[in-house]
Parts: C-alpha cells; structure tokens; sequence
C-alpha cells in the first residue's frame, strides 16, 4: 500500500471525526493550526518518551505499558489538525524516519509555522514519515485513538455517528 494513500484516508478520518465531535457539542475542540502543531510536538516527545521507558534500565522506568505507535497516532491526528483543507500532491511522501529524525520533523513544522511561514506541505510529509515508522499501521491505530477520545468525550447518545464512522474500513 501507498504510504500516502493511507496518510489522505487518516486525514479524511480525523476531520470527518472532528465534525461529528463539533455536531456532538464535545468538549474535544478542534485547536487552532499553531496549537494544534503544539500538542503535535508533545505527542511526538510523549512517543520518544515511551520509547526510552520500554527500553528499560533506566530509573524512569515504569510498570506502565507505553506505546509508541499510539502516541505517534495522535501526533498524526494533531498534524492533521494543523492543515484543514490540505490537498495532498503526491509529494510529501518521505523515507523512513527513526524517532529522532520525526522529532526533528515535527519541531520544524512548529518552528516554521511560530514565525508565520507555510508550513503546510511540511506538516503532511510529517504525517507521511509517521506512516512509514517501522511496525506503523497509522489508520488503524488513528481509529483506535479516536475510538477512545469519543468514549472520553461524548454521551451515549452522541455515540452512533461516530461508532460508525470509527468502524468504517
């Protein structure tokens, strides 16, 4: 599969999602595209942290599961956040990264946009080097993060839009 494809279905699926949660009434609101690149940020770092935590031998260790491919989905999600309207060329697709090295994306989309530069092909090439992480499946793990932000953030009766629109694929 086209690394690409399945970053514009990802797209496709979080401001579909992000819709229904505005129809919803969430408290899940959709940030602002600098904010947005903001929590990117701490997402990316939250996957190195758990990276560095399951590698062990260190005294920050945990008993605490961490996943590194949950907390890169919602790096994904929060990029895709960042570009509403994005028209996908083709171009953005990049070469695998290491942790460090979508770090580093990540921190330049942030900078780019801080200093009001467009930043917005850079934030999809970010996503796209997210899909291509070693061991990333990004639209299913996207789904099951949002699966698990409606269950925190609507009611029952807000759910069956939303069931469906997570079960699709």
């Amino acid at each position: 599969m086209n690394d690409n494809d399945e970053v514009k279905r990802t797209y496709t699926l979080v401001w579909r999602f992000r819709a229904l949660m505005e129809e919803a009434a969430s408290p899940w609101v959709t940030p602002e595209p600098l904010d947005a690149l903001r929590f990117a940020a701490t997402e990316v770092a939250e996957a190195m942290d758990a990276w560095l935590r399951a590698r062990g031998g260190f005294a920050r260790n945990s008993d605490r599961h961490e996943q590194v491919l949950s907390e890169l989905a919602d790096c994904a999600i929060m990029l895709a956040t960042s570009i509403p309207d994005y028209s996908f060329s083709g171009g953005e697709a990049y070469g695998q990264h290491t942790l460090d090295g979508l770090i580093y994306l990540v921190a330049c989309v942030l900078q780019t946009a801080a200093l009001g530069g467009p930043f917005q092909f850079r934030a999809a090439a970010a996503m796209c080097a997210i899909a291509a992480y070693d061991g990333m499946a990004l639209e299913r793990e996207v789904r099951d993060r949002l699966v698990r932000i409606m269950l925190r953030h609507t009611n029952e009766d807000d759910r069956a839009d939303l069931a469906w629109l997570l079960a699709e694929g």
